[in-house]
């Protein structure tokens, strides 16, 4: 077998389906595909993607739901040595415009809609302030029969169908980029984050090793494939053990609950809402013919409440897990480890993570002392695609400051305290309080606003402004600022949920906004 330093993630589907050329290697809602079929139609949208230009290096970006495409999209890039940029379904034109623009995309592929939503005329707004896009692709998974006006943009199935199928494997080395994946955090603006065929490979065998899984798993994806769990645990994974994927496009606990039970799924990971809801609405009926060993729940605050209770009524070992984008899961424990620690920790680093406490000069503290978290290790990424964001991001010595606090204790594990950074975490998905800030800012009525997260059972957290209106301003409702938001653009997860009107806002000598104290204000007021 090639050395994973220099193997190209194709070459595990690659692998799976020269072994098991008829078994199901993927379901979703509309279709299923053995591992021939997964490999037919790779190769033949690699063919398409290379008669039309694209090569090593080149960047196409992709905002697919959890669809079996957007494997093959994924795929297949990975296969020509190309870049894979996933979007995720929820940005709108202010989020992609940003990300087609700073990456310089070459080609991007779309459904024609989506939960309502038609994508080909969002795209067709900010085209023209596109200069590197070249041409646009339109998955038409419902079969609408809709109309491409535009040069440009091309059905799917007869782009796929243009070319015929390319088979040869474009070699790597560890530097090569394979992923771009940007992740809004505390910049206005989302940072680009780039992993190599190496570092996701690192990644998907650590998950592998820990939970024993093989050929006989079965893995449900719920989580958006755009994102850094649904890539690597849906796209990645299930083809490198030689397993099946089960995807889902829309959230339904009912859905999910039936599907994980007639595909007999063992294994799964999500965000907090994922496992709450299924612990709220299984019968127990249907607990009884699960086949779950393990729900790895992490991306968002997980209680400890919430992982003894999931273990008792999936009848499963649940756990916490922690990583981000940048790398993609540090830790967590495993069916060994006992379920105390699963839910009371986010876990043990994984085999060859690196980890160490520090205080804000970059020293390192002792167990049992909370201070910021810096990582390194084999799945860590080679770095932002914005430069400038770089410098900060890194210590002397290597090692990634992931701007969380933690604690590690003298057993190895890791307990995540809070975040230095500024950014609020719905359900897994990163909200930057600048970004909203600086948009709100612009807003007639607000002479000062501060974004604070606020606590929700559910989804984790959830936004909440705490605005100053400008002299002589009656009012506002919550309603204005966000139709203000969504004429601008902005995705509609990223809306405020609460508007909290004061006076004047509290804070320091510095003139900085205490906003620890409307935290402290919003948590009881939700608790009063």
């Amino acid at each position: 077998m090639t050395n994973v330093f220099e193997q190209n993630i194709y070459q595990l589907l690659k692998q799976a389906s020269n072994l098991a050329p008829d078994k199901v290697a993927v379901v979703d809602d509309y279709d299923q595909y053995a591992y021939r079929d997964l490999r037919i139609a790779v190769e033949r949208l690699a063919g398409a993607f290379k008669k039309n230009g694209i090569n090593k290096g080149d960047v196409v970006s992709f905002q697919l739901p959890n669809w079996v495409e957007s494997i093959v999209v994924h795929q297949a890039l990975a296969m020509i040595g190309a870049i894979s940029n996933p979007v995720i379904p929820i940005y709108r034109q202010n989020e992609l415009k940003y990300i087609l623009t700073q990456s310089k995309t070459k080609m991007l592929i779309i459904p024609k809609t989506f939960r309502k939503f038609d994508f080909v005329e969002m795209v067709r707004t900010i085209h023209p302030d596109l200069p590197h896009l070249e041409k646009v692709i339109v998955l038409d998974k419902y079969q609408e029969n809709h109309s491409l006006n535009d040069w440009n943009e091309v059905d799917f199935f007869a782009f796929m169908n243009s070319a015929a199928p390319h088979e040869e494997i474009e070699d790597v080395v560890e530097t090569d980029p394979a992923l771009l994946l940007y992740t809004s955090g505390t910049t206005s603006h989302p940072k680009g984050v780039i992993h190599s065929h190496k570092t996701l490979i690192c990644e998907i065998q650590s998950i592998a090793r820990l939970y024993e899984l093989g050929e006989q798993d079965v893995i449900y994806m719920p989580s958006p494939v755009t994102h850094i769990t649904g890539l690597l645990y849906g796209m990645e994974l299930p083809f490198m053990i030689q397993g099946k994927v089960v995807l889902q496009d829309i959230w339904d606990p009912h859905k999910a609950i039936q599907h994980v039970i007639q595909e007999e799924c063992t294994w799964t990971i999500g965000a907090t809402p994922f496992l709450k809801d299924m612990v709220d609405t299984i019968t127990e009926s249907e607990r009884t013919q699960l086949r779950l060993k393990v729900f790895a729940c992490g991306g968002a605050d997980v209680p400890p409440e919430l992982i003894l209770q999931a273990s008792k009524v999936l009848n499963c070992y649940v756990t916490r897990v922690y990583g981000s984008s940048e790398y993609p899961t540090l830790t967590a424990c495993g069916p060994k480890d006992l379920i105390e620690k699963a839910a009371l920790t986010d876990g043990k680093l994984f085999e060859g993570a690196q980890a160490k406490i520090v205080d804000d000069l970059g020293a390192a503290l002792s167990a049992g002392e909370v201070g910021e978290l810096a990582v390194k290790g084999p799945e860590l990424f080679l770095g932002y695609i914005q430069e400038e964001y770089n410098k900060s991001a890194f210590l002397e010595d290597g090692y990634f400051l992931t701007g969380d606090l933690a604690v590690m204790d003298a057993d190895g594990f890791i307990e995540i305290k809070g975040r230095k950074k500024d950014i609020i975490i719905r359900g897994g998905e990163n909200i930057s309080v600048k970004e909203l800030e600086t948009l709100l800012y612009q807003h007639p009525k607000i002479s000062t606003v501060a974004i604070v997260a606020m606590p929700d059972e559910r989804m984790g957290e959830k936004v909440c402004a705490y605005v100053v209106l400008n002299k002589h301003v009656p009012s506002l409702h919550l309603a204005e600022i966000n139709q203000f938001l969504e004429e601008i653009g902005i995705a509609k997860q990223k809306l405020p949920e609460r508007l909290e009107i004061i006076e004047e806002m509290p804070i320091t000598a510095s003139g900085k906004i205490q906003k620890y104290l409307l935290r402290e204000d919003i948590r009881k007021k939700l608790c009063s």
